[in-house]
């Protein structure tokens, strides 16, 4: 009963891990700089 096909979540799931992996990234750039970035 999954309303989702498992290739719908799977990319989902990846994009989502991609997306925080990317915003900790730019955090530690950030920090490391110790420059004003968003």
């Amino acid at each position: 009963m999954q309303k989702y096909p498992l290739k719908r979540f799977s990319s989902f799931v990846y994009k989502s891990f991609i997306n925080t992996i990317y915003k900790q990234l730019i955090l530690f750039i950030s920090y490391s700089k110790n420059s004003p970035f968003i």
